[in-house]
């Protein structure tokens, strides 16, 4: 506490870290106060800073996901907020053992995995339990039912997360995903080449444009052209 009290001195959030100290000793919370991030009313009085603190009321960083991020966007949104070093972020979402203690799929990263939503994060998490923030939420939104469905359907997990990725980046709005979607399950059933754009310059970091006839024909073990079946 005593250490607390000259810090939030040295602030200005108190005037006195003696008093302030005293007070913590007197209302016997010392014990009580959680380490984190604080902003305070500029009329705070003693008695509300330590009731805050005791109560752990830090700064929640407001952070929204799109739909459609990669790896590469969740690590530099997160960044940006002041959150995490993105390169940690990437090697967590491409981390075997962590992805295995908290998907149990076979996946090799958690591009797909990340729920697309707004999340507010304390400076106290790791990129550990921001990124379990997101798995729960594509959990929650991917229940035990659906499935059960994708399995009746023939499809895994991480074939349904793929085929909703595909129909994500080529859907322009909302009605075109169901009809993307039965077009590119019936291409699966017939064994077609699905030809999905996107797909053809997934692997090209920074992509941005118009995807031409070239893009299409290079080889690739994204591109639907060139491929059969689900990337």
């Amino acid at each position: 506490p005593p250490s607390i009290a000259r810090l939030l001195e040295s602030s200005g959030v108190v005037a006195d870290a003696r008093k302030f100290s005293l007070l913590t000793t007197i209302t016997r919370v010392g014990p009580k106060l959680k380490a984190g991030e604080y902003a305070f009313p500029p009329l705070a009085t003693p008695t509300q800073i330590l009731d805050q603190i005791a109560h752990g009321r830090v700064v929640l960083h407001r952070v929204t996901i799109p739909e459609g991020a990669t790896i590469t966007d969740v690590a530099a949104l997160l960044e940006q907020a002041g959150l995490a070093e993105a390169p940690e972020i990437i090697r967590l979402a491409r981390d075997s053992q962590f992805i295995a203690a908290e998907t149990n799929l076979p996946v090799r990263n958690l591009e797909g995995y990340l729920f697309p939503e707004t999340y507010h994060f304390t400076k106290t998490q790791d990129g550990k339990a921001m990124l379990k923030s997101m798995l729960h939420q594509f959990w929650r939104h991917f229940p035990d039912e659906w499935q059960a469905r994708a399995q009746e359907q023939g499809l895994t997990v991480q074939q349904v997360v793929i085929l909703a990725s595909m129909v994500e980046k080529e859907a322009v709005v909302d009605a075109e995903r169901p009809v993307l979607a039965g077009v590119f399950f019936n291409r699966l059933k017939l064994n077609m080449p699905l030809q999905s754009d996107p797909t053809a310059v997934y692997d090209l970091p920074g992509f941005s444009g118009a995807i031409t006839r070239q893009h299409l024909q290079r080889q690739s073990p994204y591109n639907t052209y060139q491929n059969r079946g689900l990337p």
